[in-house]
């Protein structure tokens, strides 16, 4: 990697670890090679024949210090050495495909952004930015955004946000108190409520969409509204199935308990078809 070398040597980002490899950057860009030093070095050592020799060329070990293995058939050209440019590059081309790579991927174009799950992958190898880490689920592997994780946080900061005191506010102001209000007011009734007419006491996730209700949407990187992932949505379904199944067992105990007091058998009304 080793890209922070073309910064000034006071750049902030020469002293960032985390941001990049966990390495201090302390180096500068080598000076391009002249002519006359290439082709110095390429004198110190003996010339690869050119063409086809036998049926199959296998390269040597060289001794050369500075690793070159051959010398470039174009320093026989007297001016040669003296180029600026000796090996000219096509420019257009160059800018083309650069533009589209950073293009494609700032704006999360398909097939042509190069934040893959591969590139995420290598970032694992590498180990470094934990942060982009990709999320391994039961069912697939999702990029992380490095930001948010879990759809009930990103539902919630999709209603809120903080203002300059600070404090985490409604996203509608106007709103606010009302919000706030029932919010107070849906705490006091389940304070107030029996034991065994609640089987649980509400969490804050549940409370939020009682009020507000669940905000649909997309939100790039973090999902579609409060049921950010397949698997998220199909949690709240078991949930909300066996909260269902526990009112009603929890009913049941109620009446049954109340038969009892009562000293009455419960009857049960068995529909018998008539006969033909």
């Amino acid at each position: 990697m080793r890209n922070r070398r073309g910064l000034p040597l006071n750049h902030k980002w020469r002293k960032l670890q985390e941001a990049f490899d966990k390495t201090v950057e302390k180096g500068t860009v080598r000076v391009p090679l002249s002519g006359d030093d290439v082709l110095m070095q390429c004198s110190q050592f003996t010339q690869v024949p050119f063409g086809k020799v036998g049926t199959k060329r296998k390269w040597e070990e060289t001794n050369s210090l500075y690793g070159w293995r051959k010398q470039s058939i174009f320093f026989q050209l007297p001016y040669w050495r003296k180029l600026k440019l000796r090996h000219n590059l096509n420019v257009m081309h160059i800018e083309k495909n650069i533009s589209e790579n950073i293009l494609g991927t700032l704006m999360n174009i398909k097939d042509k952004t190069k934040d893959t799950i591969k590139a995420r992958l290598d970032l694992v190898k590498m180990d470094i930015r934990q942060d982009l880490h990709p999320i391994v689920d039961e069912d697939k592997t999702e990029k992380n955004d490095g930001v948010l994780h879990t759809a009930d946080v990103v539902w919630l900061a999709q209603h809120t946000t903080i203002n300059e005191g600070g404090i985490l506010q409604w996203v509608d102001d106007n709103r606010s108190k009302e919000v706030h209000a029932q919010l107070h007011q849906l705490v006091q009734d389940k304070d107030k409520e029996p034991e065994g007419d609640q089987p649980r006491p509400q969490t804050q996730e549940e409370m939020l969409i009682h009020v507000l209700g669940p905000k649909s949407g997309y939100t790039r990187g973090k999902g579609n509204g409060y049921g950010g992932s397949a698997k998220a949505r199909l949690q709240e379904e078991q949930q909300q199935i066996m909260r269902k199944q526990q009112e009603q067992i929890t009913h049941l105990q109620i009446k049954i308990q109340q038969q009892r007091q009562q000293k009455k058998p419960v009857v049960r009304k068995v529909w018998m078809p008539k006969a033909q």
